[in-house]
């Protein structure tokens, strides 16, 4: 993929947030100056960026490249740098066919020995590099909505960043280092590994998994949707949680009550707001350009005053649904004690006594 003058900022940004489908890159006199960008720069091990600026140019500020290929550099990441004088924002045709030719003659593997990955998005399509998936972040910290200076919409980002290094280290073997990371998953298939054999995953030096890896012709098929490309397959993932441990005592408390309400009420401001919506909208998804999920509002004088008690949402890789409480950064999987914790349903002081009770919409 090239791109010159605003291509080339289109360039770096589609790289660094879909770099699996890219063997190397060439942006002409661009730019990845957010930081929202610079923090996904890692996710270029794979990608070979070949850069050009010039000097001299007086549209696009030099340093911006220079300062991209700087952290390359640091990463010990390939990257071919062209950096001429008095040619100003255009290259010569030499100068686009020489770069051309750099990137062209990068192959990628379908397969790479290591991944890396680091994200602020919580939308999990940002969040997939080769056979890495990063899902949840332990901290994310509070959510920024960024205005798209050229185009329409918003974006989101956390305020923490989600870091995962992986890599085989003996055949059916991968260790990682991770950051931040709850929930995360690796996708596999019979050129990766032998799953006629045990796979171990060691993560920050712990033994998170071992054992036998099933294959799955249903979770291959879904993934090829997910990726959009026929030449890569995965036939197997090992899904792994690295949540600490609750601090709660468990209990016995019932998980999310079943309803047959036709319409539920959803949040996409954390719990401030609600709305109500089709029950078949299956959180979290985007709303209005925001992420939505679904609120559980209570009562306790039969929906004359009502309040969020907590939130709710699927995540792909667990079956049963995570919740949290307005304001808190971290989600709980259900059947936890901290979800317990959670679903023991406590009104604000401004609530009139009374036991509360979920209501839905429509409902007298």
């Amino acid at each position: 993929m090239l791109g010159h003058g605003m291509a080339g900022h289109a360039t770096w940004n589609l790289a660094l947030h879909y770099p699996t489908y890219f063997a190397a890159i060439n942006p002409l006199a661009g730019a990845a100056s957010a930081d929202w960008q610079r923090v996904r720069l890692l996710n270029l091990k794979n990608t070979l960026a070949v850069v050009w600026h010039d000097t001299t140019d007086k549209i696009i500020p030099p340093g911006h490249s220079a300062t991209l290929v700087s952290i390359l550099r640091n990463f010990k990441y390939d990257v071919v740098f062209e950096q001429t004088r008095n040619l100003g924002h255009v290259p010569s045709a030499e100068i686009a066919e020489k770069c051309y030719l750099a990137m062209r003659a990068r192959t990628r593997p379908l397969y790479p020995q290591q991944v890396n990955l680091r994200s602020t998005r919580p939308d999990p399509t940002f969040n997939r590099v080769d056979w890495v998936q990063a899902y949840q972040a332990i901290d994310p910290g509070k959510e920024r909505s960024l205005l798209i200076r050229r185009g329409t919409g918003r974006l989101i980002v956390n305020e923490n960043s989600m870091t995962i290094q992986a890599a085989f280290t003996t055949p059916n073997k991968i260790e990682a280092k991770t950051d931040n990371v709850q929930t995360l998953r690796f996708y596999l298939n019979d050129q990766m590994v032998d799953l006629a054999k045990p796979v171990t995953v060691i993560i920050n030096n712990k033994t998170r998994f071992e054992g036998m890896v099933p294959v799955s012709l249903d979770g291959m098929l879904k993934d090829q949707l997910f990726l959009g490309r026929g030449w890569r397959y995965f036939t197997a993932s090992i899904d792994i949680d690295l949540a600490p441990p609750s601090t709660r005592p468990a209990t016995t408390h019932p998980a999310i009550a079943a309803t047959n309400a036709t319409r539920l009420y959803f949040t996409s401001d954390d719990g401030k707001t609600w709305f109500p919506m089709d029950a078949s909208n299956r959180p979290p998804f985007v709303h209005d350009g925001k992420p939505t999920v679904r609120a559980h509002v209570f009562s306790t004088d039969g929906g004359k005053t009502a309040f969020v008690a907590y939130l709710s949402k699927f995540s792909p890789i667990a079956p049963d649904p995570l919740l949290k409480q307005p304001g808190d950064f971290r989600w709980y999987p259900a059947n936890t004690a901290d979800a317990d914790f959670i679903l023991t349903v406590k009104p604000p002081k401004t609530a009139p006594p009374g036991k509360p009770v979920e209501i839905f919409p429509g409902e007298k």
